[in-house]
């Protein structure tokens, strides 16, 4: 379970600096760019690929750096259904089985930005690519690059997969 004292602090008030969505061009990690080129290569010409699709097989150069959220009630909940183990050490723990009312209950707020977001891209169907610094109430600064993408079928999405890369800098600052 979740250490609640070393839980990334992500609520209303720091929603915008952790995830300042942006243009997918300024995605500089590689690995989330990769992951951009495969979620394209397994959608083909559909808005979005099935779950089903999404195998941990086709992810495993990306498994460390996935959260996987299940839709619920068209949005206005989630469960974290997978996480790789670069986004429990960012957020310093695991939300697996985690809806948003429990994880509200762990960090203020941090249950309804991830519904937020989530929902958003389950509603537009269309992937979310943000990046921006959070911390750990521990203290710990992580600086993240990420692409939230929908997953589903029949013309809903109900599935969301987020690949992440989590660092101490921004790719810029790296000398």
């Amino acid at each position: 379970m979740t250490d609640e004292r070393n839980v990334a602090i992500i609520n209303e008030s720091t929603a915008a600096r952790v995830g300042r969505v942006v243009d997918v061009k300024e995605i500089r990690s590689p690995l989330v760019r990769d992951s951009l080129a495969l979620w394209n290569e397994l959608r083909g010409m559909r808005p979005f690929p099935a779950r089903s699709d999404v195998t941990p097989r086709r992810l495993a150069r990306f498994l460390r750096n996935i959260t996987l959220f299940r839709v619920l009630d068209g949005g206005a909940d989630i469960e974290f259904r997978i996480m790789g183990d670069a986004a429990v050490a960012a957020f310093g723990g695991t939300f697996h089985g985690l809806r948003r009312e429990a994880l509200n209950n762990i960090q203020p707020g941090m249950g309804d930005v991830m519904v937020r977001v989530c929902g958003h891209v389950a509603r537009v169907q269309a992937m979310l690519p943000v990046k921006g610094w959070f911390q750990q109430v521990g203290g710990d600064s992580f600086y993240q690059e990420a692409i939230f993408f929908p997953l589903g079928a029949d013309g809903v999405v109900d599935h969301v997969l987020c690949v992440g890369n989590y660092t101490r800098a921004p790719p810029d600052a790296i000398s």
